[in-house]
């Protein structure tokens, strides 16, 4: 009996501390970091260089990208009568030609679907002067838009990152305006959508999104007598770039940034792009929260591959090829030295790498070149 007390008398006293315990206020930190870093790793650099290929060096022709993961599509690089498109294969010191055209009108404008579909650019000829054309490269017939009022100044053509949408630049009917022209290689329809600003400017560069709901415009003010003559001193490029929707008919601006690297813009996804703005530094905002970010400094070109899993970009006359890791750049590596690169572009399947440039810092007076790096 007395045993049985004690213990009843324990475990009341014991439900009592515990009882105590539970009221009392208890406290517990959590550490969140704001943007988790990339996981270290041991494993080797995935640009190790394997070969440099010299690429149709004998030959005046002008790169356009990749037909698939191991050929290059090609193109005379002068103006002629009559143009030649030609395909290089590895070890890309020799070309076969494809097709010839007579109605080529600027041969540094020609642009390659990232689908291998097409190949798109201006021909002379057409109810404004001008028209588009758009080369088969899987056997199918050509196509012909026969749009009316293109902008003959600067040109511009750009594909969307999945083939479907090919953007380009117009007037309106009174030719004052600028206007986009967006083409949908799926249904055949041409969409126009006007934009405000100044009559005198003009457009550098186009981008269209992947569902073709928004675009990105590099423009180019006009300048003044006075500007002339400074430029003529000491050139220099003041061109903006407008990100905004196409809805209504409108281009409707919603972000602005000046812009260097030639206009390249990249869609990392439909509300977010990257850029390299006039002081060298390569950012990406994201419009869905209106946020800016660094991701490197002092570059000048770069371009991302087509699964936006790695970049390759310019500072000075090296070339560096890296990881990307949300808007971090990690796994940096020097892959090419002593070329101004005017052109950056990976293959299909990450494995290459294609830059154009020349070897000294004044490219318009410098024999352009053509390497392609392949990787281990």
């Amino acid at each position: 009996m007395r045993r049985r007390s004690a213990a009843c008398t324990l475990f009341i006293v014991a439900c009592l501390m515990l009882t105590g315990c539970l009221g009392e206020p208890r406290t517990k930190t959590i550490i969140i970091e704001e943007e988790p870093g990339p996981a270290p790793s041991a494993a080797p650099s995935l640009f190790e260089v394997d070969t440099i290929y010299p690429v149709m060096q004998r030959y005046a022709v002008r790169s356009i990208g990749w037909l698939d993961a191991d050929a290059v599509l090609a193109v005379n690089a002068e103006f002629k009568d009559v143009s030649r498109f030609y395909r290089a294969d590895a070890p890309y010191d020799s070309l076969t030609e494809l097709w010839e055209t007579s109605d080529l009108f600027i041969p540094e404008n020609v642009v390659l679907s990232p689908d291998g579909r097409y190949v798109a650019y201006f021909t002379v000829g057409g109810p404004g002067g001008l028209s588009l054309k758009l080369a088969s490269l899987t056997g199918g017939d050509d196509k012909v838009l026969d749009v009316e009022r293109l902008e003959p100044k600067g040109a511009q053509l750009s594909w969307s990152g999945n083939g479907r949408y090919l953007c380009f630049t117009m007037r309106d009917a009174d030719k004052r305006a600028l206007m986009l022209g967006v083409y949908d290689t799926e249904d055949g329809s041409i969409d126009e959508y006007s934009i405000d600003e100044d009559p005198s400017a003009y457009l550098t560069a186009v981008h269209i999104s992947d569902d073709g709901e928004s675009a990105v415009i590099v423009k180019q003010s006009a300048v003044s007598v006075e500007q002339k003559a400074a430029v003529a001193v000491q050139p220099s490029r003041d061109e903006s770039l407008e990100f905004g929707r196409l809805a209504d008919d409108r281009f409707v601006g919603e972000y602005k940034h000046s812009i260097g690297g030639d206009g390249l813009v990249e869609w990392v996804h439909p509300d977010q792009i990257a850029f390299t703005g006039s002081d060298g530094v390569l950012y990406a905002y994201d419009r869905r929260n209106n946020a800016v970010s660094v991701l490197l400094r002092d570059i000048g070109i770069f371009r991302m591959s087509r699964d936006r899993k790695h970049i390759a970009y310019m500072q000075e006359d090296s070339v560096y090829a890296a990881k990307l890791y949300g808007n971090n750049v990690v796994d940096k590596k020097l892959i090419y030295q002593g070329l101004y690169a005017a052109q950056l572009d990976w293959s299909p399947n990450n494995g290459k790498l294609l830059l154009s440039g020349a070897k000294r810092l004044d490219r318009a007076m410098a024999e352009a070149q053509n390497f392609i790096i392949a990787f281990k």
